[in-house]
């Protein structure tokens, strides 16, 4: 028998954890699962799914422009899908969707599976201690990361918990035998976790000793405007190329 899975996530736009979601979710409906993926807003999908997935979005026309009221009309939506749909299992990426899933558990009737993606110190207090609640309260909790494991380890007693590294396609394994370009390239959104001006600055030190070398930077975010201007204030601008987000990567990068 076919076991249900849901998938549960802010969005399956461009994103490391929203890319893990679908490359996971399409693998699980080829290999006899019945896969639904479930997200809180309704953006253009940044990445291909399986036919086989059922895609629910909590925000699909919704016209409401008050926040609050849109809020509401989410949660109401979210119980309506617990309530409505059978699942064997829920799988929860990221802060968000898992704080609002573990306040709904008593609602729940199967078993919940959350993902810490993210460095956990780099939480404010108050959401620290809801993922530490999640953790108790929920099944089970995949980590990216041995130090996010350490973190949970260190505050919440018997944690069913274990390390999955992301997955590497195998297409990206392949060995590439032409000549290489004289290019360093970097992909992920422009926020403050991720720390592109460090990027940068470490690239004007390696410029002045190989002004040969060029940089290309794939994504976008908040602080990409932050980012150009550094690049322009270090005099290195003509040598960064920041490329926007890009689904085929591994063409980008391949030479």
């Amino acid at each position: 028998m076919e076991k249900d899975i849901t998938f549960f996530i802010g969005s399956i736009g461009g994103g490391g954890a929203e890319r893990v979601i679908c490359e996971l979710a399409s693998y699980m409906a080829t290999n006899n699962y019945h896969v639904k993926i479930l997200t809180l807003t309704d953006t253009e999908n940044k990445y291909p799914i399986s036919s086989k997935i059922e895609y629910y979005s909590l925000d699909k026309d919704i016209v409401q422009n008050k926040k609050i009221k849109k809020i509401i009309q989410k949660i109401f939506r979210l119980c309506v899908f617990i309530k409505k749909n059978y699942t064997d299992c829920y799988i929860v990426f990221l802060p968000e969707t898992i704080i609002l899933v573990t306040l709904l558990r008593w609602m729940i009737k199967c078993p919940v599976i959350i993902s810490e993606r993210n460095d956990p110190t780099s939480y404010n207090k108050f959401v620290q201690l809801l993922m530490l609640n999640a953790a108790k309260r929920n099944e089970g909790i995949v980590f990216q990361t041995a130090f996010a494991q350490t973190f949970y380890e260190k505050k919440v007693r018997r944690l069913n918990g274990m390390v999955i590294p992301n997955a590497v396609k195998t297409e990206f394994l392949d060995p590439y035998m032409g000549k290489r370009d004289n290019r360093i390239v970097s992909v992920g959104r422009f926020n403050s976790q991720k720390n592109f001006p460090l990027l940068i600055k470490a690239f004007a030190i390696v410029s002045k000793k190989l002004p040969q070398y060029e940089m290309t930077i794939y994504g976008e975010g908040d602080t990409k405007s932050i980012c150009i201007e550094l690049s322009k204030k270090l005099g290195i601008l003509d040598k960064i190329n920041f490329a926007g987000f890009s689904t085929d990567i591994k063409e980008k990068i391949k030479n």
